[in-house]
């Protein structure tokens, strides 16, 4: 099979995944966009969970540093509601795939997740436009997951 062209793959290592679950739907999301704000957080990975019985679950990727300077303002967010949970986990890594054209090419997503499975590496999140892929992965299976998915793209940059 012919690999397809991406530009380099980019790997971002030290990070830690801070989800929020069964937070109430009128509480939104400003709190933690104040907290993101008011410690400088760059966030590297979002996801909105839904929504059931007038909650949703959040998912964060953050540079461990960050974490730490913000963690007792993101413990006590979670404190102020009962029954909204917080979980981290930490040795996180964000591998980002650009340029396959997931738009045209329609068996892209099919060969990542296939790339990734192949290596035995568990998929932690992902957001996938047009042209990106954002993965997120423990950081000790990076190693197998960049093997997997140069199995199928070749970086422009190393023809």
């Amino acid at each position: 099979m012919k690999k397809i062209n991406i530009f380099p793959l980019t790997v971002q290592r030290g990070l830690v995944q801070v989800a929020f679950y069964n937070v109430p739907a009128a509480y939104g999301f400003s709190p933690f966009y104040q907290v993101f704000r008011e410690f400088g957080v760059k966030l590297k990975f979002f996801a909105h969970l839904g929504m059931d019985n007038n909650t949703f679950d959040l998912s964060f990727c953050l540079h461990q540093s960050e974490f730490e300077d913000a963690r007792a303002s993101l413990e006590e967010l979670f404190d102020a509601h009962g029954g909204v949970r917080m979980a981290v986990k930490k040795g996180v890594a964000t591998i980002r795939i650009l340029g396959p054209h997931f738009d045209i090419r329609t068996r892209v997503s099919g060969l990542i997740y296939g790339a990734l499975v192949g290596e035995g590496v568990e998929i932690l999140g992902n957001s996938t436009t047009i042209t990106t892929c954002l993965l997120m992965v423990a950081e000790d299976s990076v190693e197998d997951a960049l093997r997997g998915l140069r199995r199928f793209f070749r970086d422009k940059q190393k023809r």
